[in-house]
């Protein structure tokens, strides 16, 4: 048996002795063959019909040439050649030549980003237990990767078609990898392996993920040279990854990419903006690829909470992860919730007062942070609508109006519903009732929900029949207030008092007043998450935390600052303009400020991510001029540069105010000015003003 990639020649070797007891010669003839097949002599130069004479006992070699024609990986071709004696015709014996196609070699560069949920043939040729679906998180193109789910039976794994690598050099390996993402957690040992086929056809590891580690809630973007003894005509890539007996541990791969080096850029390097209160103005962002291998990019952008509490406390390794990696001691998926009890393992501790970002930016603060948001109890019970009609043992009612347009993650809303367990939440409602208290994120339903204190409740429990749960809009909020709530066949006054309080901007207050020595905490989910199961924000699981006279914020980032588009794809030498949209409508005035992060297969670590500062001052916060808006048009570009040569060497109108031309602060608006505004606008330079006291 041979194997060979299309329009090769695979050589099978034979030997024929003379059995006999006299000089005889024999004829070779292939018959029927589907792919050209020939008979040569031993050194591979002559071809042939017969073999000998051969004298008694002796023996003399062959070939057998088969050649492959356009084919798939897998096709092939078994033959049977017949060898007959010339001095006896009835003495014959049969030999069988199989010979496998490899397929059609590849070209570089090669790419995947798994556009549809169904794997292109084309490319991977071997798998097994892999499938292309959307169950990971934020991906970085399209919404379908690669999924190794960990198949007990031994791991899953996925083989390339042969790369045609001869002859080339200075090529990369990238791709983009998730543990866990909106699947299961792999465990300790459970890992991923991505794997290359070298000249000798044997498989090296190129990269091991472990198992062990925190879910990702984004992908990260992994670039390696191409090892000079890949370099060959038959290269190929494997994704592979093992399993514990009895679970499924996730995986996911994206963006998989054979190419030349790609040289990421964008420009201006900075920006800076001013906006009166309710207003907007538009910029542009390019980026572009110089490299000569194609370049995937995507865009995140990235608060800056250097100067809030929050940041503080980040900086200093004060807070919560925003969820946690659960490696249960089985190996198996934790039980679910039954009715009147928890049978699941205990969470995480709750070591610091705040938590997050999750990778929407939400974070929470509590008020046992000095300085942390205050216990205030709003009441709005004699004052508020009645909300208890109907609602039953694991159900949901509503949906009640807010009163107002709450954001929450990408969404607005207008209207809100009531879980009896715990939760409210912004539709749609689907397990809305559920008593399986998860930890977040989660797909699986229910989503967009916040859960002040999700288990295992009952309105309906008969010992504890004086509950009441109203909301009432107060000061411009809305308060959602829970008072002698019941948990599910609890004792006699084992209820608890809390509330949800909902504001404009976003921000969410949950306050807990009093929580009976006998209500059982040590099994509830307290946190928020989005409609999808994506992102979410977790404060407890299943562990000791809240107490009486609490109450956690959950912050929502600022939004003034939205892109047209978060990614791309770029050929080499090709560029992407971007459109930025600077807002004031939903903040206050002030200073803001983020990064906006430039992520991509570029195998310069400098280059990844790249950088760009965004500020924003509103409402009279900053400068009452945008610097370098020479002629006063909203918008720093080349007219500007124009507009002060004209006033420098025409006589031409000045800036108005003078400072906004004055752009590197040196008190004169001359033609260094311009020069600047140049530098900024096409190479990346400083912003304007970016030196000035």
């Amino acid at each position: 048996a041979g194997v060979g990639a299309v329009d090769d020649t695979i050589w099978h070797q034979f030997t024929i002795t003379n059995d006999g007891l006299y000089s005889d010669e024999f004829t070779v003839a292939p018959l029927f063959p589907n792919w050209t097949t020939k008979v040569w002599d031993a050194t591979a130069t002559t071809e042939i019909s017969s073999i000998g004479p051969l004298v008694a006992d002796a023996a003399a070699d062959f070939l057998i040439s088969v050649e492959i024609p356009s084919s798939f990986y897998g096709d092939y071709d078994s033959t049977r050649t017949r060898i007959v004696s010339l001095a006896d015709g009835s003495v014959q014996e049969f030999i069988w030549t199989r010979t496998m196609s490899a397929g059609e070699p590849l070209t570089i560069p090669f790419f995947d980003d798994f556009p549809t949920n169904i794997l292109n043939l084309g490319k991977w040729v071997e798998e097994s237990g892999i499938d292309v679906n959307s169950n990971g998180l934020n991906e970085p193109s399209g919404v379908f990767a690669l999924n190794l789910d960990g198949d007990p039976s031994g791991g899953d794994y996925l083989m390339s078609q042969a790369m045609d690598l001869g002859g080339l050099s200075g090529l990369n390996i990238s791709y983009y990898y998730q543990r866990g993402g909106g699947g299961e957690s792999p465990d300790a040992g459970d890992d991923l392996f991505v794997d290359y086929m070298n000249s000798s056809a044997v498989w090296i590891n190129l990269s091991t993920h472990l198992g062990e580690g925190g879910d990702m809630s984004n992908f990260e973007a992994v670039t390696i040279a191409v090892p000079l003894d890949a370099y060959h005509s038959g290269f190929r890539l494997r994704f592979s990854n093992t399993a514990t007996a009895g679970n499924y541990d996730d995986w996911f791969v994206d963006d998989i990419r054979v190419d030349w080096g790609p040289e990421v850029s964008a420009s201006p390097g900075s920006f800076s903006h001013n906006l009166v209160e309710g207003d907007s103005l538009f910029d542009e962002l390019v980026v572009a690829n110089a490299g000569p291998g194609g370049l995937t990019y995507s865009i995140d952008v990235v608060p800056d909470l250097s100067a809030s509490l929050f940041g503080g406390l980040l900086q200093a390794g004060q807070v919560n992860p925003a969820t946690y990696d659960y490696d249960y001691l089985d190996g198996a998926l934790p039980p679910l919730p039954v009715k009147g009890g928890f049978e699941g393992d205990p969470g995480p501790e709750v070591l610091f007062n705040a938590g997050g970002p999750d990778g929407f930016g939400y974070f929470w603060v509590d008020s046992d942070e000095p300085t942390g948001p205050s216990f205030a109890w709003v009441d709005v019970l004699a004052t508020g609508t009645d909300a208890s009609s109907g609602l039953d043992d694991d159900n949901y009612v509503g949906p009640f109006p807010i009163g107002f347009t709450f954001p929450y993650y990408d969404g607005f809303y207008d209207e809100f519903y009531i879980g009896s367990n715990g939760i409210i939440g912004f539709g749609p409602p689907t397990s809305y009732g559920s008593l399986s208290n998860t930890s977040f994120p989660a797909t699986a339903a229910p989503n967009n929900i916040i859960a002040w204190c999700w288990d295992d409740l009952d309105p309906t429990d008969p010992t504890n029949t004086d509950y009441q749960v109203v909301y009432d809009n107060v000061g411009g909020t809305l308060v959602i207030q829970f008072e002698d709530y019941p948990e599910y066949s609890a004792g006699a006054g084992d209820v608890i008092d809390a509330e949800i309080i909902l504001h404009p901007d976003g921000r969410i207050v949950l306050q807990y007043r009093e929580i009976a020595a006998g209500f059982d905490l040590l099994s509830a989910s307290v946190g928020i998450e989005d409609e999808a199961g994506a992102n979410g924000l977790q404060v407890v699981h299943n562990a000791a935390y809240l107490h009486d006279l609490l109450a956690i914020e959950f912050v929502r980032p600022t939004q003034w600052l939205v892109l047209d588009s978060y990614g791309g794809e770029l050929a080499a030498g090709e560029a992407d303009t971007i459109a930025l949209q600077f807002g004031s409508a939903e903040i206050d005035s002030g200073y803001y400020k983020s990064n906006i992060e430039v992520h991509s297969n570029d195998p310069d670590p400098g280059d990844n991510p790249l950088v760009i500062p965004a500020e924003l001052w509103v409402g009279g916060g900053g400068p009452t001029y945008l610097c370098g808006d020479a002629d006063a048009n909203e918008l720093v570009n080349i007219s500007d540069a124009i507009y002060l040569i004209d006033y420098i060497f025409a006589g031409g109108p000045a800036p108005d105010p003078y400072e906004s031309g004055d752009v590197n602060c040196d008190t004169t608006v001359n033609v260094t000015d311009a020069t600047y505004i140049v530098a900024y606008i096409f190479g990346g330079g400083p912003v304007p003003c970016a030196e000035c006291p």
